[in-house]
């Protein structure tokens, strides 16, 4: 059986108008001039590092959520949340995807004619023009019918 944690909850005392910009340090961690004191962000640090830090007096600056939890870096619902969500993008673009290519390729049937198919068997050269004409030379052949002799009118009919 797993237990399920609950999210840190914090209360600032004494809240601070300093300008985190302003501090120098890196993301997670930045040095106050005025308070002349290290400030911890919190939700840069997982949720371990941020519960074993606010043991004792510490600056920090956090973002919380609606409930008054923790924002902090790998937490657990906010992973959970983030991989819903990209869930549920890539289940919508999906469909949208595969209707997009498919219309591409409908277009392109339509425009260029049907899709090639596969031709299989055995090849001949197929000319491309018909052979030139060819002189030829001989005795002509016989004519196949020779008619001599003086025309004759048809009869008539009675």
């Amino acid at each position: 059986m797993t237990t399920r944690r609950r999210g840190l909850k914090l209360q600032v005392v004494a809240p601070c108008t300093e300008d985190w910009s302003q501090m120098p340090g890196g993301d997670d961690i930045r040095y106050c001039g005025k308070c002349r004191q290290n400030v911890y962000n919190l939700s840069e640090l997982t949720e371990s590092q941020a519960r074993e830090l606010v043991q004792g007096p510490v600056c920090v600056r956090f973002f919380h959520r609606g409930d008054g939890t923790v924002v902090t870096r790998k937490c657990p619902p906010m992973v959970a949340a983030a991989r819903r969500r990209l869930a549920a993008l890539a289940a919508c673009l999906l469909p949208l995807a595969v209707a997009f290519w498919g219309g591409v390729a409908w277009l392109h049937q339509a425009v260029t004619g049907a899709p090639p198919r596969p031709t299989m068997g055995v090849i001949s050269v197929v000319p491309t023009a018909p052979p030139a004409p060819r002189a030829l030379m001989g005795e002509p052949a016989p004519l196949e019918h020779h008619l001599m002799g003086k025309p004759v009118a048809p009869r008539a009919r009675r």
